[in-house]
């Protein structure tokens, strides 16, 4: 009974040093110039580039108000966090699945924790959500409402096309199977790629047309008369995501190239990315051992250890192109964990069981068996294992690692409440 009060005390003090953690994070503000509000800029008025809906959405409306565009985007993202977080702790406490992981920095703390929640990436799990949720419906209007939301969300940021489309074609080509005219293997594909056709186009479409220097030149100067509450007017030039836009392939792939020749701490950079996920996937898997009953929370049902395996492993082969494109490693380990969850919380059970292929099934349940020749599946190692595994916002290295965990971060809390205490009361009586 008191080691499940203590583990209650440390959680709800965990949420909320996060939660002082995000207002901070508001209080402070970012840079006109950041990589987090540059995201949101990029527009067309160059032409047609990448990740530029939701940015000529944004100029438009700038046009028509006083108002800074700064607000709007701090209101769009808070929002968008808020709702995530809302939708799958609901969901987990709906079918009564154990809640202690949420918080952690490979799970929904991670925004936060790592500071990258003005970002598109939440706005694209929530069109995810979306995509999902529509693909269990039958019908032809429900495919076209999945291409426009998929197609939108593409033309938001790309990296959507990464962890939907896969999973997409899984749902789809199951449905084609089960359909009376769509019995042979060929004309189920066949079918699949018809439906997806759209949204691979348009993802072909912001490959090709990813930007350019000059776009991006013409970007930066559309936004110049437009006031922000904290910028550098010295920067003439393209700042952070608006100037990534024109980065070569090449340039893209030197940031991986860092990361295969780091060895921070003496510890080579890819074999500690690899023992990072491992170990999240092995955590994940052993969700349901984690059943503290926090805040009274109880937890009545289990998760399928088998469906969530498959889901984690298909997820991470369709993030994998994203970890050698670039090198913010924290928020694709946000997007695999995240959309995972997503698919296992969305599709009925049933859909899932006839929808995984049982090659994926059979490799992860080998895995797993593994992990439990080898390793502790008790909930004292699986608790400790989520207070020790760090996550890093990008490459590798080993003090931004430790300062994801989150004992570091409470006693880090503390201390520093300590010391601003200190300093108050000796002003007080100096």
């Amino acid at each position: 009974m008191k080691k499940a009060r203590l583990v209650t005390i440390f959680y709800g003090l965990f949420i909320f040093v996060l939660a002082i953690r995000l207002l901070q994070n508001i209080m402070n503000g970012y840079e006109k110039e950041s990589w987090h509000i540059t995201e949101y800029l990029i527009n067309y008025q160059g032409g047609f580039v990448r990740r530029g809906l939701l940015g000529e959405a944004l100029f438009h409306v700038s046009q028509f108000t006083s108002s800074s565009p700064y607000y709007i985007i701090i209101t769009l993202s808070l929002s968008a966090y808020i709702g995530l977080v809302y939708f799958i702790t609901r969901a987990f406490i709906k079918k009564g699945y154990p809640i202690f992981i949420l918080p952690f920095v490979f799970f929904l703390g991670n925004p936060i924790i790592n500071d990258f929640w003005v970002r598109k990436d939440i706005i694209e799990l929530l069109l995810f959500i979306l995509i999902i949720h529509l693909a269990t419906k039958t019908g032809k209007r429900f495919i076209v409402l999945i291409n426009t939301v998929l197609i939108a969300g593409i033309l938001i940021h790309e990296s959507i096309a990464f962890f939907c489309l896969p999973i997409l074609a899984l749902i789809f080509f199951y449905k084609n199977r089960k359909a009376e005219n769509a019995q042979y293997f060929y004309t189920s594909v066949l079918f699949t790629f018809l439906q997806l056709l759209p949204a691979l186009t348009a993802f072909l479409s912001v490959v090709y047309f990813k930007g350019s220097v000059s776009a991006a030149d013409i970007i930066w100067q559309s936004w110049r008369d437009v006031k922000f509450p904290i910028e550098n007017e010295a920067y003439t030039t393209p700042q952070a995501s608006i100037d990534g836009i024109s980065w070569t392939l090449s340039k893209g792939l030197s940031y991986f190239y860092i990361t295969i020749k780091n060895f921070d701490f003496d510890i080579y950079a890819p074999f500690a990315w690899v023992l990072i996920i491992t170990s999240i996937y092995f955590v994940l898997i052993n969700i349901n051992n984690l059943n503290f009953g926090i805040f009274r929370h109880k937890t009545g049902g289990n998760i399928n250890r088998a469906y969530l395996s498959a889901l984690l492993l298909i997820q991470l082969i369709a993030v994998v192109p994203l970890f050698i494109l670039g090198w913010d490693y924290g928020r694709w380990v946000f997007l695999w964990t995240t959309s995972s969850f997503i698919v296992l919380l969305v599709l009925p059970q049933e859909t899932l069981s006839d929808m995984l292929p049982q090659y994926i099934i059979s490799v992860t349940d080998n895995i797993n068996r593994q992990f439990d020749n080898y390793l502790s599946n008790s909930r004292a190692f699986q608790s400790l294992l989520c207070l020790i595994i760090g996550v890093p916002f990008y490459n590798w290295s080993i003090i931004n690692y430790v300062d994801t965990l989150a004992p570091i971060l409470v006693l880090q809390f503390i201390s520093d409440t300590f010391y601003e205490g200190v300093v108050l009361i000796k002003s007080i009586f100096s």
